[in-house]
């Protein structure tokens, strides 16, 4: 049977010699059968790397990534691919998906067992189905728990936002002066409560927009329209924040039209995003430039430079995960939720379009997308 570190208990029969090893997400291992420890070369321990285990699977590192994502129904190795294990044992070894841990399963059978050929092949497929079977079960059951966390996070985001909306709406009278006049104590008391609330709103829009995402649900309105009037009437929002960090923002302009056919809501999030991100990450008398060229396939390629504090090369692998945020990000007291560049990238990719960054340590980052263009443009 599986060790305990393991949920997985396949039908494991003695005269087939099957073994099983459990790896997670980074091929690390997280269970094994009773006499699995027969087949490796190395001692079995959690969060052992597979090829330590298996040295015949270095160098298939990216064949089992794509095992992992389903793009390869299994790998499969058998002699003289695969070489005798620790105890002289000539073995095959089959590499399957885990949906419940979003990793992998090896099946290790014992080539040295009584010459049954038939029969074995018979029970390997009663075996696998089974398996398969098992592992059916797993997903089903976590599709229903991200079913149901779905349906509580727009639960939750849909109640928070109107009383959070109203509560905004009242402490600007407030802070107005509508309720009386305030003193500098109660003016700045205030509006760091209103500043928090407007934080706790986006977050809501964003969570929602999150599960409309992962749902599927989410729909685009296409139109054509200017995408440089666009981003002019955007960064006209920005004066304020700009003027408080002493920040330059120029546009390098020199296309011959703009137009774009995209979703001009969601447009306009993708460039308040990124545009939100120059902003919080420049340093102050530093210069922000947004700049627009032709890309292939008659896409509009729209780039943000700044002059931040710059995101790794490790984190900018990341930077699109939801809930990721960079080593360095809270410098400067800069706060976030992780969740507005994972947006962006699905939103952009909505479109047809494609996000990327560049970006050195301490020298800036520079971040592009692309939205199609209305019709196909003329050369400059």
């Amino acid at each position: 049977m599986i060790n305990d570190h393991s949920p997985l208990n396949p039908p494991t029969k003695e005269p087939l010699g099957i073994e099983t090893l459990l790896l997670d997400a980074h091929c690390q291992l997280t269970g094994w059968s009773a006499r699995a420890a027969r087949f490796v070369s190395a001692t079995l321990k959690l969060a052992e790397p597979v090829q330590t285990l298996l040295p015949v699977l270095a160098g298939y590192e990216a064949s089992l990534e794509q095992v992992r994502r389903g793009q390869l129904p299994q790998l499969y190795l058998s002699p003289p691919d695969c070489p005798k294990g620790e105890a002289g044992l000539n073995f095959s070894l089959t590499v399957l998906t885990y949906p419940p841990t979003g990793g992998l399963v090896c099946l290790l059978t014992d080539l040295n067992e009584p010459n049954r050929p038939e029969e074995n092949l018979r029970q390997q497929r009663e075996d696998l189905d089974i398996l398969r079977k098992q592992l059916d079960l797993q997903t089903a059951r976590l599709e229903e728990l991200s079913q149901l966390k779905a349906n509580f996070v727009s639960m939750t985001s849909h109640e928070l936002r109107s009383p959070l909306t109203s509560l905004k709406g009242f402490l600007d009278l407030v802070i107005e002066g509508v309720a009386g006049p305030l003193n500098d104590e109660q003016h700045r008391f205030l509006k760091l409560a209103s500043n928090n609330t407007q934080r706790l709103t986006k977050l809501t829009g964003d969570l929602m927009d999150i599960e409309r995402i992962e749902s599927g649900s989410i729909s685009l309105n296409l139109q054509d329209f200017d995408f440089y009037g666009l981003a002019q009437v955007i960064v006209g929002n920005f004066q304020v924040p700009l003027r408080e960090r002493n920040l330059t923002l120029v546009f390098d302009a020199r296309l011959r039209h703009y137009d774009v056919n995209a979703d001009i809501d969601r447009a306009e999030q993708i460039l308040t995003n990124l545009i939100s991100n120059a902003v919080k990450y420049s340093q102050p008398h530093g210069r922000i430039v947004i700049g627009f060229e032709e890309a292939p396939s008659n896409m509009l390629l729209t780039r943000i430079e700044d002059c931040g504090i710059g995101i790794s090369e490790a984190d900018q692998k990341k930077l699109f995960q939801r809930f990721f945020r960079g080593a360095n990000a809270s410098s400067g007291g800069s706060r976030g939720n992780g969740l507005g560049l994972s947006i962006t990238r699905a939103l952009v990719e909505r479109h047809g379009g494609e996000v990327g960054v560049k970006s050195t340590l301490g020298e800036g980052s520079t971040f592009s997308f692309t939205l199609p263009f209305a019709v196909p443009t003329a050369t400059e």
